[in-house]
């Protein structure tokens, strides 16, 4: 049979453009659709792991929705109440995120005991830019979940959110309470986010300039990178100047200064004579003082703190013996002054005070006297609890 030749040609056209089709599509580059823009958080919010806490318990918030650069304050306050305490200050990141852990305080800034209850976790922009609250139940039965963590509250997301915040690396952080005092006040130094079994130092110094080189306490943080040291205010800086200084740095780093974080103290320095003060000529003493008034001194440190301060303010005066126990204000009422039961003959202008022993109801406390020609002599305080405050009983 013959093959009609026509036929060839018009297949071979269309078989050609069948193949050239293919070889563009093989060559053409994919369109690929971009991936929809990732909405910044700008509505405040924190969460707080674990959802209940006691005396020492680590504390993890994780906040979002801050403005970057915007230094942001974290606070504990007692829900409903007026209990306070400020628990650190962070810098949001560059997409308004951070990450603090702080041990669980046991006490509130004016030292009041920390009761079980509900409490409330507040971090607020120093601007006013952004805040949001979460809540924490305080616990001192043990009975703490560390994996239930506390939702958030007080903040709304809103719906066109589609990423959830990235949390910032560990750093180390710094609590001190009280935050404010003067000399021979004993300061509670509060580290987390340091690694762990780390040797710590406190070092003390001034904003701008720097701690100086002198160690005030030190430690070795937990398995959490957590520690709690103690120190006593000093009066005196290591080379002997006086500290005049409204606002004093706390440091706590390690020893190489690689981990470190800093803490603001306001100093309440004592007023300092530049000669020898002239002492008013005493008045002869009151032959009956029927009431001293009444102070609040809720534990012995406070105590005697405050009654060397009386001291100083009224040398031949009798306020100071509102701090002494009834034994005490009977040799005032008597004639005796307060220098003589000090067995002073001149004025002190700086005081230190630190504890030798305490207990429940008894406590023995060591007192530095420092008198304008750089002599100093030392007293020792045996103090007393008197219903909710504590009395000086005898002095030696």
């Amino acid at each position: 049979m013959k093959r009609n030749p026509g036929s060839h040609r018009a297949v071979a056209p269309s078989l050609a453009f069948v193949l050239a089709l293919s070889a563009l599509a093989a060559c053409a580059t994919p369109v690929v659709a971009p991936p929809p823009e990732a909405t910044v958080m700008t509505t405040p919010i924190i969460s707080v792991n674990p959802a209940a806490a006691g005396p020492g318990t680590p504390v993890t918030i994780d906040g979002a929705g801050f403005i970057s650069g915007a230094k942001v304050i974290v606070r504990l306050d007692l829900a409903g109440g007026s209990a306070s305490i400020q628990l650190a200050e962070v810098l949001p990141s560059d997409i308004g995120v951070f990450k603090l852990i702080f041990i669980m305080p046991s006490t509130w800034a004016d030292g009041s005991t920390i009761n079980n209850g509900d409490l409330l976790i507040t971090a607020s922009s120093t601007d006013g830019s952004a805040s949001a609250s979460a809540g924490i139940s305080f616990m001192t039965d043990g009975n703490v979940s560390p994996d239930t963590p506390q939702p958030a509250a007080a903040a709304t997301l809103p719906a066109t959110q589609t990423i959830a915040p990235t949390p910032t690396p560990e750093e180390p952080a710094v609590v001190i309470e009280p935050a404010s005092g003067g000399a021979g006040l004993e300061v509670r130094v509060r580290g987390s986010g340091f690694a762990a079994n780390l040797p710590l130092v406190v070092k003390l110094g001034t904003p701008g300039v720097g701690a100086g080189e002198r160690i005030y306490a030190s430690g070795v943080t937990n398995g959490q990178g957590a520690i709690e040291l103690t120190f006593i205010m000093p009066a005196t800086w290591p080379d002997g100047r006086a500290i005049t200084e409204s606002s004093l740095v706390v440091l706590l780093a390690s020893e190489d200064d690689a981990a470190r974080a800093l803490a603001d103290f306001r100093y309440n320095a004592l007023p300092q004579p530049t000669d020898t003060p002239t002492l008013p000529t005493p008045s002869p003493a009151p032959t009956l003082i029927a009431d001293f008034g009444s102070v609040s001194a809720p534990n012995a440190l406070q105590a005697a703190i405050d009654f060397f301060y009386a001291v100083i303010r009224d040398p031949y005066g009798v306020s100071a013996a509102a701090y002494f126990s009834p034994g005490l204000q009977a040799e005032v009422r008597a004639g005796r002054s307060i220098l003589a039961i000090l067995n002073l003959s001149t004025l002190f202008n700086r005081f230190e005070v630190s504890t030798l022993s305490a207990g429940d109801n008894n406590t023995i406390m060591q007192a530095t006297l420092t008198f304008v020609d750089g002599s100093v002599a030392q007293r020792t305080l045996n103090l007393v609890k008197d219903g909710e405050n504590w009395r000086i009983d005898s002095v030696q």
